[in-house]
């Protein structure tokens, strides 16, 4: 299971259900939010350091998501395989 992948789609109305399920089994959901976080810090440094990368579609939308953002499942299949 890729927990992160996970985590970028969860509705907003099941949050709750899901951080429960993630304390079940024994993933920090603090150590989940600060992952989530640095995604989105290294992607923009990536973008700043690199010109031309800094124009790809998914670096574009992983640079952009705000913590609490719920992704539609294509979107982040697309993310990690194209």
């Amino acid at each position: 299971r890729n927990l992160y992948k996970e985590y970028l789609q969860v509705p907003k109305n099941q949050v709750r259900q899901y951080h429960q399920w993630l304390d079940d089994c024994c993933v920090s959901v603090s150590r989940m939010s600060q992952f989530a976080a640095l995604v989105v810090e290294l992607a923009a440094k990536l973008g700043q350091a690199v010109p031309s990368a800094k124009a790809h579609p998914a670096l574009k939308t992983l640079s952009g998501l705000k913590r609490s953002q719920q992704l539609p499942y294509e979107e982040v299949e697309r993310l990690f395989t194209q």
